[in-house]
């Protein structure tokens, strides 16, 4: 995949994430052939200090693959503040989002609003949506909306994650 060698043996030894985290990493990321900057998935799991940690790191890189898989090819993935954003042929830039139940409250108002205003806007992307692998809140659902933040909700249902 070209990535840098001590990267992906400082991977490899990580004390947090465990062989099935690091597979499941490692197959979604071979999944998205075009896509460039796969190192900085390795790069945020590596963040992990607990196992609910890897298996959330682990879902947003196999949210990124499912995406590439059954919706549209990843052509670049990117950090923006930590969070990893996949950079879609189609001109969605998809934040995958493992979480079970997304609420709106003043600091994810503030984390989006920055987001939207900042996040970088390579040639040919549109538009930002959220992946959730659970739901949001109908509070959540018409602030993004207010943003113009897509959101796609129960993505662990369009295609198969371990976890």
């Amino acid at each position: 995949m070209g990535i840098d060698p001590d990267l992906v043996d400082r991977f490899i030894h990580d004390k947090i994430l465990t062989p099935r985290n690091q597979t499941a990493i490692t197959h979604a990321l071979a999944a998205m052939k075009a896509a460039k900057g796969r190192d900085e998935i390795l790069k945020v799991a590596m963040q992990a200090q607990t196992p609910v940690d890897s298996v959330f790191f682990q879902q947003i890189a196999e949210t990124l693959a499912g995406y590439d898989e059954t919706v549209s090819q990843i052509v670049e993935i990117r950090l923006y503040n930590g969070i990893a954003l996949g950079y879609a042929e189609n001109g969605i830039v998809v934040c995958a989002l493992p979480l079970d139940y997304g609420r709106w409250t003043n600091t994810a108002a503030s984390v989006l609003e920055d987001m939207v205003a900042n996040y970088p806007k390579v040639a040919g992307a549109k538009k930002l949506e959220f992946w959730v692998t659970g739901r949001v809140s109908q509070l959540a659902e018409e602030s993004r909306g207010k943003l113009g933040i897509g959101v796609v909700q129960n993505v662990d249902q369009r295609f198969g994650m371990l976890d």
